[in-house]
């Protein structure tokens, strides 16, 4: 039997191996809450601040997905029209620990499937892309 560490350590090699981004970005067409978002989670146990725009899904022992509102004014040239070319209006850090990759993934296309959005890595080109870009 594999010890704990030695499990951990092939799934975050797994996770690099996939190219996989530590944060993901929801862009939602529409306005939308962390409570809408809330709606469309089934699993784990959930913890909200509205004032915040904070969202907590904890999925296990000491693990969660973490999403946060913030400001759709992006910095960035490349951004600001990326944002702008797929009419986005509402965006959401999301943030987990790599090894929750599978479980995260399951519950982001949830998400994904929810919203008019999508969510993309946190990443210079916004890849990866869940959902329907358009």
């Amino acid at each position: 039997m594999k010890s704990k560490a030695k499990l951990n350590k092939i799934k975050n090699a797994n996770t690099v191996k996939r190219n996989l981004p530590p944060g993901w970005i929801i862009m939602s067409r529409t306005e939308i809450t962390v409570a809408d978002i809330k709606a469309l989670v089934d699993e784990g146990d959930i913890e909200i601040w509205p004032e915040a725009g904070v969202l907590e899904i904890s999925i296990g022992e000491k693990s969660s997905i973490d999403i946060e509102a913030f400001d759709a004014d992006p910095r960035d040239e490349y951004s600001c029209d990326f944002v702008a070319k797929h009419g986005v209006k509402e965006l959401f850090y999301v943030s987990f620990k790599p090894e929750d990759i599978d479980i995260a993934e399951r519950i982001l296309k949830k998400i994904a499937d929810g919203i008019d959005g999508f969510i993309c890595g946190d990443t210079e080109d916004f890849t990866p892309v869940i959902g329907d870009i358009k």
